[in-house]
């Protein structure tokens, strides 16, 4: 018993000092888009992943290996190989439970919202009842549209941690989702302070901010977030809601389109093609803003805004007994 205690206790001790080495060793000062910070990080992770490639081929059956390269593939957001590895790890020790919650961050970043809701249901109940926990399974409610339960975990998430930042984020979308935007505006504010580099906290801020005829401050936060994060798809749709609400429908277009380029989630994806659609609808390009309509309910067939945009467009099309079936749908949505 104590010599298998030992070995356990050394294998993580060289994993981990190991893979530290690795990862200093190929730090290159790169210059390009990206801060010099997260290609340092960047380039520690692929440093462990190169030698926990080695390691676990040496020894199959080492599931702290199979754990230790999942999480370094999840922070270069190496989705589908940090699911891989869980599996590995659950294969070899069920009953440890940081494999089930390393693989449920995957399947969030994945848009597998079902999965990724029964591996955090699992790890909750047993026992990790952690503020990140219950934020991230707040967000995947709203992605469902269960925002009763989006909030019941989002104020849980906060209770029990007051101070982190995703917390406070997953609170505010319940809450903006529901409609209470005085309150989503005091939560996101909060996430805004506690990481004020959180390029989605900025884009929910201006949310909030554009549903209260803010368009202005709105869009300079959208832009500053931009700057910050070049890669954030939802900026990018914000700005397109901004300028269509403006009647820039072109702008619009361009800027929906550029969201979908980058959008990973459906409803990302589904909001994108939905403001478009209602953008080429204002431009009168009518079989674009069809499809794009038909585009978003694909994503999210649950999407609002492309249903009562798809109304319109049918009814200017002359297709009034379409145009009813589809007004008929929108009765069955959620409320």
């Amino acid at each position: 018993m104590i010599k298998d205690t030992l070995i356990v206790f050394v294998e993580s001790g060289l994993i981990a000092a190991a893979a530290l080495i690795m990862g200093w060793t190929i730090q290159t000062p790169l210059t390009d888009s990206w801060e010099s910070k997260s290609l340092d990080s960047y380039s520690q992770r692929i440093g462990e992943i190169a030698f926990l490639d080695r390691y676990i081929e040496r020894n199959p059956k080492s599931w702290k290996a199979c754990i230790a390269r999942a999480e370094a593939y999840s922070l270069v957001y190496h989705c589908q190989q940090a699911v891989d590895d869980c599996n590995r790890a659950i294969a070899l020790k069920s009953d440890e439970v940081t494999p089930y919650s390393l693989r449920a961050r995957a399947y969030y970043y994945m848009d597998k919202n079902t999965e990724a809701l029964a591996d955090f249901n699992r790890v909750i109940d047993a026992g990790e009842s952690t503020a990140d926990n219950f934020a991230f399974r707040s967000l995947i409610h709203t992605r469902r549209h269960d925002l009763v339960h989006a909030l019941a975990d989002g104020n849980s998430a906060v209770q029990l941690d007051k101070r982190w930042a995703r917390g406070n984020y997953a609170l505010a979308l319940a809450e903006y989702k529901l409609g209470d935007l005085d309150k989503a505006l005091t939560a996101v504010k909060q996430a805004c302070q506690l990481d004020p580099d959180g390029a989605m906290s900025d884009v929910l801020m201006a949310m909030v901010l554009n549903e209260t005829g803010k368009s202005k401050p709105a869009e300079q936060i959208l832009n500053h977030a931009i700057e910050r994060d070049a890669t954030c798809g939802a900026a990018y749709w914000q700005l397109g809601v901004i300028n269509e609400t403006e009647k820039k429908y072109t702008r619009a277009v361009e800027l929906c389109t550029i969201a979908l380029s980058l959008a990973y989630d459906g409803e990302l994806r589904a909001a994108a093609y939905a403001t478009r659609g209602l953008s080429q609808l204002g431009a009168g390009n009518l079989k674009e803003a069809l499809a794009d309509c038909n585009s978003a309910i694909k994503s999210d067939s649950n999407c609002k805004t492309a249903m009562q945009t798809r109304v319109l467009v049918l009814e200017r099309m002359k297709m009034p007994n379409k145009a009813g079936e589809s007004t008929k749908a929108i009765e069955t949505l959620p409320k």
